[in-house]
């Protein structure tokens, strides 16, 4: 599959669309927060931290993904996660063998990956059949009873059609492209809301900050009839604040933005000190992020986790604007502190031409996960926070780790 179709799609549609798919999400955050953490508002009940967040990521990404049907299958859900997984470990295992052997050894490693792949494609396949049945009968005839459902596999389904390419359009190979979808969208975004929820709760002021960002929260759907809106996400300063500080503190790598040097002849890079270092064609050169979100220069106590870092500023100035007290670069300032905004001091989703696309997609799920913890759940505090593992160069959350949760009255 050479041709990147659905990450094409993603980058035309789905940012496009997130106001209409806010409600969906949140619809399905809430079916998954009453069947994973429980509704027992009496109990404390004890929940596996980062497992169960991974449950919930991957069946609201899935539900822009591929629709309700498929983001609900317990099935679908448990080895689409072990698809992904596999893949990582065999793209590692591979790195460590001989090119000449690879052909030989890659298939007897994909044994257990191709097992889950063909147990998703038993779910998706009939569905994927059903959407293009109906996509060209809703095409051919307008008057056809059917609307096409808001989510990536309607739109992967429609280009397809418009390639007028019939292998495009094989079941099989839409299910493969959905699966890469959540390979690059959901361990991520899993991991970084996991270090939110455990940096918050074991942050010396908890309470304070879990108080401050309910009163955010409660104003915010106070003032939107009580339903969030991609507009009333983009003014919760406090949430995005403190899932932007968390994955500053929680680096997903120690780096990022790799570039591989691609002139034959490699480059020349110019230093302060003015000399100059050669790079060989084939190298990866990195951003050590890891040590640029711990430098003093840019951040003050950067050791610290700081949950309104950036949007004390941020609330400041807009307080100042409503005296007409501002000026238009202070604006411009404060609006590059937002969780999607990267610059050449926050590389949590890389920078420049090629930082994360979904980065939209992911920070709208993140604060609508964050916002309905507050909203619906308390806590127990933790005294400290559970040591993380750094598995195949990826900063992830401790699998043991568990918080006691109680449903909010």
């Amino acid at each position: 599959m050479r041709f990147p179709l659905q990450f094409d799609v993603l980058r035309r549609q789905l940012t496009r669309k997130l106001p209409l798919l806010t409600n969906a999400v949140y619809d399905e955050l809430d079916r998954g927060f009453k069947q994973y953490w429980g509704t027992d508002t009496a109990n404390w009940v004890e929940v596996e931290a980062f497992p169960t967040c991974l449950r919930l990521v991957t069946r609201a990404a899935n539900r822009v993904f591929a629709g309700e049907e498929i983001c609900r299958n317990e099935d679908f859900l448990e080895h689409s996660k072990l698809y992904t997984q596999g893949s990582v470990f065999v793209a590692m295992a591979l790195r460590l063998i001989p090119k000449f052997l690879r052909p030989l050894v890659s298939p007897i490693l994909q044994l257990r990956n191709s097992h889950h792949f063909r147990v998703c494609a038993r779910i998706c396949v009939p569905v994927v059949q059903k959407r293009i049945r109906d996509t060209k009968a809703k095409q051919d005839d307008p008057s056809h009873q059917w609307e096409p459902p808001v989510d990536a596999l309607q739109w992967l389904v429609e280009e397809c059609i418009k390639t007028k390419n019939p292998k495009e359009l094989d079941p099989i190979l839409i299910t493969r492209r959905l699966l890469l979808l959540n390979m690059v969208a959901i361990h991520t975004t899993s991991i970084s809301i996991t270090h939110a929820i455990l940096n918050i709760n074991t942050f010396e002021h908890s309470e304070e900050v879990n108080a401050s960002l309910r009163e955010e929260c409660n104003r915010l759907l106070g003032e939107n009839d009580g339903i969030w809106t991609k507009a009333a996400l983009n003014e919760a300063l406090r949430l995005d604040s403190t899932i932007r500080e968390s994955m500053r503190c929680d680096d997903l790598e120690p780096f990022s933005t790799g570039r591989m040097v691609v002139h034959p002849n490699g480059i020349d890079i110019n230093t302060e000190a003015g000399s100059s270092i050669h790079v060989p064609h084939g190298v990866t050169l990195c951003l050590p992020s890891h040590g640029i979100h711990r430098d003093p220069e840019f951040y003050d106590s950067p050791l610290e986790f700081r949950p309104f870092r950036f949007s004390e500023p941020r609330e400041s100035f807009l307080k100042l604007q409503k005296e007409a007290q501002t000026d238009m670069q202070t604006a411009l300032d404060l609006k590059t502190t937002s969780l999607v905004t990267t610059s050449d001091t926050y590389l949590a989703f890389g920078h420049g031409r090629h930082a994360c696309p979904g980065r939209f997609f992911a920070a709208q799920e993140m604060k609508l996960m964050l916002a309905y913890v507050l909203q619906n759940y308390d806590i127990e505090k933790l005294k400290e926070k559970p040591p993380s593992t750094m598995l195949m160069g990826t900063n992830v959350p401790n699998e043991k780790a568990k918080i006691r949760v109680k449903r909010r009255v």
